[in-house]
């Protein structure tokens, strides 16, 4: 009976389903893995016999060419050898560790070698076959040229050696490959998305059953009398007979043919594809329409943050001395200071943390001389207990600066942390989160308060309890100002949180509501502002499975409109940042909790995001700070 081994014949492969497709065709099949426990499909069928074998371990190969040698013993050799095992690996070359490189292209070819260098005495005994399984990666291309050398040295002993050019096959291929991560300098970052989703073998290409595959593979192998090439899979034909008869420039010039399924060019229709943070442009695309990002902002869609790397140990970071802080808005100096940057921030009194965000949140004024980053060093409070979610805009209408937040007095425990149950208006009968107030500074320091100019709404709506407010004024006619702000039924209760809009000709109202919330989603921390275009747009904490308080990563999402009162689109697709955060000293930080997003903007009339600050919560702590992390090249 004749024989063949074969590597890589892990469950759900190709591998395994060339055992199978082997086996029925008569031969006794010595199947291969880095681990037995990975094939079973294949136990305990007779005439298939398992072993373990890792391409890139010399004692593993070893020990296999000893099982092999004993159990063919009275055959006289090995007939055939499947060289199949291979390691995925999706990212660009320019992208790529070269140690990366080297893992691959020590399994894909040094690994074919290895197996055939050390079975060769075997299949020369038998006059066999050596088969090189070349699949869908440069390092598998490799084994063209070694398979030609190969042929040629092996041509005198009556080994025949056959090239398989492997088309698209449904395996589990993908489920090995590496995720993909992109260098935030990479010039890819604005197809980091669709690279992501060829790494997970989301392509549109027709594919082929693998058993299909592997019983026409075995039937060509079986008949071929001499070194060749097979083509088998999904579209092998129309790529063999486009290499063999198409030009390199033909090639070329129908790239994106090829190109564009993959999604390596995203293709755009307008502006809205490009989540308003870029352009739809034909420029530099020969036609094809692609986004082009403004700067601070990446991805195929345009709707990712380009965030870099924090350094530790700035920020407001006071949980050394049982501090906690919970989000801010970063300003610049009203002195024109070029390295000094003020803080407006939410932090708790009296050592409490997080979880007695209310009553015993209150505003504070940091202050940085190093440059917007921090660390920031507190100057003074603001305003007592209970006052939070601040947020502040310089107003050139009024000559002021305008700072809104939710909160009114109340009396809190100095000695220990307390809930309290008490109400700043209508809306909220609990904790006394309802209701949006505003002050003015001309200069940080000295403040006026001007009461509550938004209280929650007294029709009992979607939105009765009013809280969480970013403000931007409307640049009409005036003093006009728009309020986003989060809205939920009375005391909220289970019911969704969502986003809501509203214009005063003032920041001291009368504040008129849109009827509705804008989009349906269940978000909050809503912060908005309007780009250089007119644009609208927001960061929201998302309360989306797999984010809101401590769930996972999705917490930050953007939205946009061309008008403020018309329609906004909310991008599911995208993530705007997450709650992974890397530093300058190569380490990172997954936070539980990651909320309150507010950007510092240029100065320049280009609304380029700078810097993006958060209330951050890590994990297994119930202290919080203020991060501060940077966006694109500042």
């Amino acid at each position: 009976m004749p024989s063949v081994l074969i590597t890589g014949c892990s469950d759900g492969g190709i591998g395994a389903a060339l055992a199978h497709a082997f086996h029925s065709a008569g031969l006794e099949v010595f199947a291969t893995a880095r681990s037995i426990q990975k094939m079973t499909s294949l136990a305990d069928i007779p005439g298939i016999t398992l072993l373990k074998l890792d391409v890139t371990d010399p004692k593993s190969i070893s020990l296999a060419v000893d099982a092999v040698t004993a159990a063919t013993a009275d055959a006289g050799g090995l007939d055939y050898l499947v060289n199949n095992a291979g390691q995925g690996y999706v990212m660009p070359m320019l992208d790529s560790p070269v140690a990366d490189l080297q893992a691959m292209f020590d399994i894909n070819v040094w690994g074919a070698l290895r197996v055939t260098q050390a079975f060769a005495p075997l299949v020369v005994r038998a006059k066999g076959v050596i088969v090189n399984n070349r699949g869908y990666s440069a390092s598998k291309a490799a084994l063209d040229f070694v398979s030609t050398n190969l042929k040629l040295e092996l041509a005198p002993f009556g080994v025949r050696v056959v090239l398989l050019r492997t088309g698209n096959i449904a395996t589990n291929w993908f489920d090995s490959v590496p995720t993909c991560k992109l260098p935030r300098e990479s010039l890819y970052q604005p197809v980091e998305t669709q690279i992501t989703k060829m790494a997970q073998g989301k392509h549109q290409f027709p594919t082929m059953d693998p058993n299909e595959y592997a019983r026409r593979v075995v039937r060509d192998v079986l008949a071929a009398t001499h070194s060749t090439v097979i083509w088998r899979g999904a579209q092998a034909s129309t790529v063999k007979w486009a290499v063999a008869w198409m030009p390199l420039w033909i090639l070329m010039h129908f790239r994106n043919f090829f190109l564009l399924p993959l999604g390596l060019a995203l293709a755009c229709s307008s502006d809205e594809d490009c989540s308003l943070n870029g352009v739809c442009d034909n420029t530099h695309t020969n036609n094809t329409k692609t986004c082009l990002c403004d700067p601070g902002w990446i991805g195929s869609d345009c709707g990712v943050l380009d965030l870099r790397p924090a350094t530790k140990n700035t920020g407001y970071n006071r949980t050394a001395e049982g501090i906690s802080s919970w989000g801010a808005t970063i300003l610049r100096d009203p002195s024109h200071q070029p390295d000094v940057f003020h803080l407006i921030h939410a932090q708790f009194a009296f050592g409490c943390d997080l979880d007695y965000w209310t009553p015993y949140s209150v505003i504070a004024h940091s202050i940085s001389t190093t440059g917007p980053e921090g660390p920031y060093h507190f100057r003074a409070q603001l305003v007592d207990t209970f006052a939070h979610n601040p947020t502040v805009i310089y107003s050139a209408a009024d000559a002021a600066y305008v700072l809104v937040h939710i909160g009114c007095p109340v009396n809190v425990s100095t000695t220990s942390c307390e809930t309290v149950q008490f109400s700043c208006g209508t809306g909220n009968t609990n904790n006394g989160e309802s209701g949006i107030s505003a002050w003015t500074s001309r200069d940080l320091d000295t403040w006026q308060f001007h009461g509550q100019v938004m209280p929650g709404n007294g029709n009992g709506t979607w939105d009765a309890d009013t809280t969480n407010p970013s403000i931007f004024p409307l640049h009409a006619d005036g003093h006009n100002m728009l309020m986003a702000y989060r809205g939920c039924v009375e005391n909220c209760g289970e019911a969704l949180e969502q986003i809501g809009v509203a214009s005063a000709p003032s920041f001291t109202g009368p504040y008129t509501r849109l009827p509705g919330p804008v989009f349906p989603e269940n978000t909050e921390d809503p912060h908005i502002w309007r780009d250089k275009r007119g644009n609208w747009h927001m960061l929201v904490h998302s309360l989306e499975a797999g984010g809101g308080f401590g769930a996972g990563p999705k917490v930050g999402r953007h939205a946009y409109a061309r008008e403020w009162d018309g329609e906004w689109t909310f991008n599911n697709s995208t993530l705007a940042y997450s709650t992974h955060v890397e530093f300058t000293d190569g380490s990172a930080i997954d936070f539980s909790r990651r909320e309150r997003p507010q950007i510092l903007f240029s100065e320049d009339g280009l609304m380029r995001p700078l810097f993006l600050s958060n209330g951050v919560q890590e994990a297994n702590s119930s202290l919080s700070y203020t991060i501060v992390q940077p966006i694109g090249s500042t």
